[in-house]
């Protein structure tokens, strides 16, 4: 029996929440729905760094996922009496948002799990950029394994 695989990275993008579907209508009167250009804009983007840390066969069977968002700091913690590293963000964009974009973008790819409903295990949290860092996503994949 093989050991579990963990995959650890950091694609080093602005997070971006996922927007709500839109919908339209086609020439011939029937709906549509789809995902708004800049967000299908960004999961491309997002799926194509994160493919670099791809591992050579997608992940199997019950997969836990850790993701966490560090967002662009805002003037008004960039004072010198301001923490220097990480800062808690309880503000707009919502989480369950970047989680979703997130996801999106890694399952678009085929290269990491097959289907997110594979996602048994879902740790996330949501940050301020260190002072001297820039916004990046940090990505953990792992296999959950058996459980007895």
């Amino acid at each position: 029996m093989t050991a579990p695989r963990k995959i650890r990275f950091i694609v080093p993008m602005r997070p971006k929440a996922k927007a709500r579907p839109r919908s339209g209508r086609t020439s011939s009167g029937r709906t549509v729905v789809y995902t708004d250009s800049k967000t299908a804009n960004w999961e491309k983007s997002f799926s194509l760094v994160a493919s670099v840390n791809a591992p050579e066969t997608p992940l199997v069977g019950a997969i836990g996922v850790r993701l966490a968002f560090f967002l662009q700091r805002p003037g008004r913690l960039n004072r010198r009496t301001s923490p220097e590293g990480p800062v808690r963000h309880t503000v707009k964009p919502d989480l369950d948002n970047l989680i979703k974009s997130a996801l999106d973008a890694l399952q678009m790819s085929g290269r990491f799990f097959e289907d997110d409903k594979q996602i048994a295990e879902l740790v996330s949290s949501k940050h301020y950029c260190a002072k001297a860092l820039s916004p990046e996503v940090a990505v953990e994949l792992y296999e959950l394994g058996v459980e007895l």
